[in-house]
This record gives C-alpha cells, structure tokens and sequence, in this order.
C-alpha cells in the first residue's frame, strides 16, 4: 500500500470527525499510529536522504574521482531505460 492510500483510510476511519478542529492532523496521528509513519515523516526522510546524497556528491567533486552516487545512479537509470522499456528504476545509490 502506498502512503497515500494509507491516508485515505485513515481519512475513512474517521470520517464521522471531520468536521473538528485539526482533522488533518488527527488523520496524520492515526496515519503514523498505524503504519509508522507520516506525511511529515516521510518528507523528513526525504530530506535527510537528499542531504546525505548532496553531502555524498559534494565529496566525490571535490576529491575528483568522477561521478559521485548521485549521478552515477542517474546515468545508470537513463541507460537502464533506453535498453528496457519495462526497467523499473531502483534507488540502489550506495553500491
């Protein structure tokens, strides 16, 4: 199940709510209660992984030894999709 169909369940749930204060956030609550995380859990590991990728990058750039792991793994996808049309692009960065 993705996030977003897990928000809507827990949107469902408590329908009968959703004329109260807050009921986004209590949809976020119930969300993150059922499955462990949040919309703002979600965007927080988001953020971390981009800094630790621009970290990474910035790393490889400055000790000039080619791609670092972001754009390695760019390169990869493009090749991957321009030999299989049915690849799926797995963020494998830290091979």
């Amino acid at each position: 199940a993705s996030l977003q169909e897990d928000l809507r369940r827990a949107e469902e749930e408590i329908s009968d709510c959703a004329g109260m204060d807050d009921w986004h956030d209590h949809c976020q609550v119930l969300l993150k209660a059922n499955g462990g995380y949040s919309y703002d859990t979600f965007a927080e590991f988001l953020t971390f992984t981009a800094a630790r990728l621009a970290v990474a990058e910035a790393e490889s750039i400055e000790n000039k030894d080619g791609f670092g792991p972001l754009m390695a793994w760019a390169k990869r996808v493009r090749e991957d999709t321009a030999n299989s049309s049915t690849t799926s692009a797995r963020p494998e960065l830290m091979e």
